[in-house]
């Protein structure tokens, strides 16, 4: 019965009915306390209803339910970040890349959370380990080509601008950064 009433929280949450999946999620934990996948879902709704710390007690809990919970510990990471509790954030990547270490996207926001503590060379590293991986992303180019331009290297910069450009010619960010960078 609880993995039903999970079923109908990832459908109604799929629908943007997120008050019903939220009650659909509670009564799931309600049946199954220690459901680290009703746990993850609570997350997901409370963040897409703008409930930024609530949803990240339930990745929080996801996490502790289930160490090694790769959805719950980007979630919980992404949350971080979003709170600017970038040490926290870099730590739940950290832990999320020692289960997964091809994890592009938890490369990519684990050089964001760093840039946002000024350790940009450790930041650039981490969005280089990820490009490895999707040498073909745009927005990574972007956020590659702004730590260099925060290390003072400009033609770098431009260099890694006009690969996003080069791979999405509307990228109205890159071309801003561009321009910046000149």
């Amino acid at each position: 019965l609880a993995d039903a009433h999970l079923n109908r929280g990832i459908a109604l949450s799929h629908l943007g009915r997120h008050a019903e999946a939220l009650a659909a999620v509670d009564q799931t934990l309600a049946l199954a306390p220690s459901h680290a996948d009703a746990s993850n879902l609570r997350g997901i709704v409370l963040l897409a209803m703008g409930r930024l710390p609530e949803a990240l007690s339930g990745f929080a809990r996801a996490v502790a339910l289930r160490p090694d919970f790769v959805d719950a510990l980007y979630n919980q990471g992404t949350a971080l970040y979003n709170l600017a509790q970038h040490a926290d954030a870099v730590a739940s990547f950290d832990r999320l890349l020692a289960v997964r270490p091809d994890h592009a996207n938890a490369l990519l926001n684990r050089g964001n959370a760093l840039l946002g503590l000024e350790r940009v060379e450790d930041g650039l590293a981490s969005y280089r380990a990820a490009q490895a991986l999707v040498p073909d992303h745009q927005d990574l180019n972007v956020n590659i080509g702004a730590a260099l331009q925060r290390l003072g290297r400009y033609a770098d910069a431009l260099a890694s601008f006009d690969a996003a450009i080069a791979l999405a010619p509307d990228h109205s960010v890159a071309h801003n950064s561009r321009g910046n960078a000149l």
